[in-house]
């Protein structure tokens, strides 16, 4: 049997420990160069403290985000 990873796992919809947002999650970045915007969660970059989100915003960039910069957007 294989074992998945933290990665793997949050792919698959299993929810984790400290992360708060899901692959494909809408969010509104809260502060930084982009505050105000809104993107989807595309990668879980990191896990820790205040893991690491690798987010699309609407006109297709990919930026790197805290979770403490973040919050789930409609």
């Amino acid at each position: 049997m294989t074992r998945l990873g933290a990665g793997d796992r949050w792919l698959a919809g299993e929810p984790l420990d400290g992360v708060a947002f899901g692959h494909h999650a809408s969010v509104c970045i809260m502060r930084g160069a982009h505050d105000g915007c809104v993107g989807r969660v595309t990668l879980l970059m990191s896990l820790g403290d205040d893991p690491l989100y690798l987010v699309t915003l609407g006109d297709g960039t990919d930026i790197r985000v805290r979770q403490s910069a973040l919050s789930a957007s409609r």
